[in-house]
């Protein structure tokens, strides 16, 4: 699923196709231990969402929200807000008071969605490693204060 993702919409990830590609089954298993992080994937009969949190080793309070995508055959479904909830009470159970993420510039439905959630852009900008001809914007927000839908 990771690698439609990266396919259907390789502007929005940092990691590229051709490099997650290449990946081993190794890689893939490593990726995916319990201390590193969380995965979860929305099902419909069938996969039709990803996202996962990550815990980066120089910020205690930061939970990164990372990999975020829906299929297109499902968006419009509440399908990404769900799974965003979910890395969101994740967060909340380890007491971490910051989820950030990055949202490429011009990607206005996913910005949208955020702030939403309860995301505000904090001013910061990098070049998207995927593609350094593209910017994205920090976004964070305070796992504590958003109310699970119902």
């Amino acid at each position: 699923m990771r690698l439609v993702a990266l396919g259907d919409s390789p502007d929005s990830f940092g990691a590229s196709l051709d490099v997650e590609r290449g990946y081993d089954e190794a890689t893939w298993r490593s990726r995916m231990q319990p201390g590193k992080g969380v995965q979860v994937v929305a099902f419909n009969d069938q996969p039709v969402g990803i996202v996962g949190g990550y815990l980066p080793e120089d910020d205690a309070d930061l939970v990164e929200l990372i990999s975020m995508w829906v299929m297109p055959s499902a968006r419009g479904r509440r399908i990404a807000e769900l799974l965003v909830d979910d890395v969101l009470r994740w967060a909340r159970e380890l007491g971490r008071p910051t989820v950030g993420l990055f949202v490429t510039e011009g990607n206005e439905p996913a910005r949208r969605l955020f702030e939403r959630i309860g995301f505000s852009a904090n001013g910061e900008r990098e070049v998207l490693e995927s593609n350094p001809k593209l910017y994205c914007n920090r976004m964070i927000c305070d796992p504590r204060t958003r109310q699970q839908p119902d």
